[in-house]
């Protein structure tokens, strides 16, 4: 069972809390002005 999930977040502030490093998998962050796309993907 393959887990995705994308967190989005407009305007500032951190996007990714440490407890996310708890999830084993790929950590993806795109960053286009103020808007922020966080993937991250369990292997």
């Amino acid at each position: 069972n393959d887990l995705s999930l994308t967190i989005s977040q407009t305007g500032t502030g951190n996007l990714v809390e440490g407890g996310m490093s708890q999830l084993n998998g790929d950590v993806s962050v795109t960053q286009v002005g103020d808007f922020n796309t966080t993937t991250i993907t369990q292997k």
